[in-house]
């Protein structure tokens, strides 16, 4: 056995070993082998993840699961930085968190464009007025997000592409080429954006465990511990999430092609 396939069935096995407690966390309605299978796939999507230690790979997925996020691209992406899988909330698991908590009626966000027609209003009557008459491949000069609170009321954020810059330097995954910084800039933008509407909108606990989680993770860590100790082994067994007929809905959406030009443009 090869010595990347002998990794490989050590991070399914680690997966295995917690496919309990996987169980356990997840919230009601999703299921936990098509959760486990989405997890394991993300290995085959990004081999550099096999240089991590499974350990860390564990953390990011068992993240997932308590957030009740499926490790998909928009929602959640898992990341290596050095030996570390660190765990990124995209910033559609950012929206689904925010209306799951059953406080925000509406969220959205948008990135403008160079050419766009871009007007915000502060003061006691705030408002944003967007057209998006640019080209579609413009650089990016600002992102916002908004939020519908209720009763008529909307609270939005509006951040310049410094503002995106700075919090972009932060994240020590951002230059990697597998970055969804990289691969997909204008989604994590908008996540930018939402990840700062959060400070002004009533959170659930798990919109705050989210924050601290994607906090963590942007400094290149993983902090959470696994509450089932791990034993790992290299001999190959079947996993809990096999076997059985395969559902319709197992099959996951065809990923986001990545921006061609990367960057923030």
């Amino acid at each position: 056995m090869s010595q990347a396939l002998v990794q490989k069935e050590m991070f399914t096995q680690i997966i295995a070993q917690q496919f309990k407690q996987i169980s356990s966390v997840l919230p009601e309605g999703m299921d936990p082998k098509r959760f486990c299978r989405l997890a394991t796939g993300l290995i085959d999507k990004n081999s550099a993840l096999l240089e991590c230690s499974p350990t860390s790979f564990a953390l990011a997925v068992m993240g997932c699961a308590e957030l009740g996020l499926e490790p998909l691209l928009g929602l959640a992406y898992v990341i290596p930085y050095k030996k570390v899988a660190t765990l990124q909330i995209g910033y559609q698991g950012m929206i689904d968190l925010a209306l799951r908590s059953g406080r925000v009626h509406g969220i959205w966000a948008d990135v403008v464009r160079e050419g766009d027609v871009f007007n915000v209003q502060y003061g006691t009557t705030r408002s944003i007025d967007h057209q998006k008459t640019g080209e579609k491949d413009n650089p990016v000069t600002h992102a916002y997000a908004c939020a519908d609170l209720g009763n008529g009321r909307i609270t939005f954020v509006v951040l310049d592409r410094d503002d995106i810059e700075r919090r972009m330097a932060v994240s020590k995954t951002a230059t990697r080429s597998d970055s969804p910084w990289q691969l997909w800039p204008e989604e994590m933008c908008k996540k930018t954006a939402v990840r700062a509407l959060y400070k002004y909108i009533p959170k659930s606990a798990q919109m705050m465990a989210a924050v601290e989680m994607d906090n963590t993770s942007v400094m290149g860590t993983q902090a959470a511990p696994l509450a089932t100790p791990v034993k790992l082994t290299i001999e190959p067994g079947p996993d809990p999430w096999d076997g059985g007929p395969e559902e319709a809905e197992d099959a996951t959406p065809e990923d986001p092609k990545p921006d061609k030009k990367g960057g923030l443009v």
